[in-house]
């Protein structure tokens, strides 16, 4: 089941009571069960369902437990909602439902604040613009950080490692305010406000991710650019990683005045 086999998957739960019984444990990495290890699987997703596995079960996270919706998407979220799934505020975001979050805030104005997989908040969910406003206008705070990687929503957006990366929604954060470090500056080719960084502290330059305070601070784990950038660069290396020439050369220029 962890190769993602659908077909192998249902021949063993077919043939292995024991198996069956363990259908909604904590067995796979992060405490969760399967139904949300294969959340955005729609054929394991058909599979466990057939099995009886429970498409509101949470992983058992320390951080913060993630829903099935959390992470599903197209088909296999559709296939999970029909299922009886039910999102959060966190999920509706993701989902990028504007008109069930906004029912969600109107009954609840503290959801607005909720915490999901990882202890991230509705804002760390966004997928479009019309959410971004829906949840700052409901006084989301556009700089929150999550539980475990210390990030806030548009440090979490970048996401380059695995191809997903919300980049646009990133670059209206700051628009809207959020802050920017030297990295995310560097990722989005925000050369203003990298230079700005830069010199009122020539140093970030000598930063690297996961290191120093992007690196692991327990109990939470490594700063979340160690997934989505990667590990031991530096804000110049970011900067070729995203293809920002000409932000790497200012960052340079303003590092070192007069040169």
């Amino acid at each position: 089941m962890q190769r993602g086999d659908a077909d192998a998957a249902r021949r063993l739960l077919a043939e292995h009571a024991e198996f069956r019984q363990l259908i909604d444990a904590p067995v796979f990495a992060f405490n969760a069960p399967a139904i949300v290890a294969f959340a955005n699987d729609v054929n394991m997703v058909e599979v466990l369902l057939a099995f009886g596995a429970d498409p509101n079960r949470r992983s058992e996270w320390w951080a913060g437990p993630f829903h099935t919706l959390h992470s599903a998407t197209g088909a296999a979220a559709q296939r999970l909602l029909a299922a009886g799934a039910i999102p959060d505020a966190c999920a509706a975001a993701h989902l990028d439902d504007a008109d069930r979050l906004a029912t969600m805030l109107a009954a609840d104005p503290a959801r607005v604040s909720e915490r999901g997989g990882d202890g991230q908040t509705p804002l760390h969910f966004a997928r479009s613009r019309g959410v971004i406003d829906l949840l700052l206008n409901a006084g989301a705070d556009i700089d929150a950080r999550d539980v475990d990687h210390r990030a806030t929503p548009a440090e979490w957006m970048l996401e380059r490692s695995r191809g997903v990366g919300r980049y646009e929604l990133a670059r209206y954060l700051v628009e809207r305010g959020a802050d920017a470090d030297i990295f995310l500056a560097a990722a989005l080719g925000l050369t203003d406000v990298a230079c700005d960084l830069l010199e009122r502290d020539p140093a970030l330059l000598d930063e690297q991710t996961a290191r120093g305070r992007y690196g692991e601070m327990l109990p939470s784990s490594f700063h979340i650019y160690l997934w989505s950038i990667g590990r031991d660069l530096s804000p110049l290396e970011v900067a070729d990683q995203f293809g920002h020439d000409d932000t790497r050369a200012a960052m340079q220029a303003c590092a070192t005045p007069g040169q």
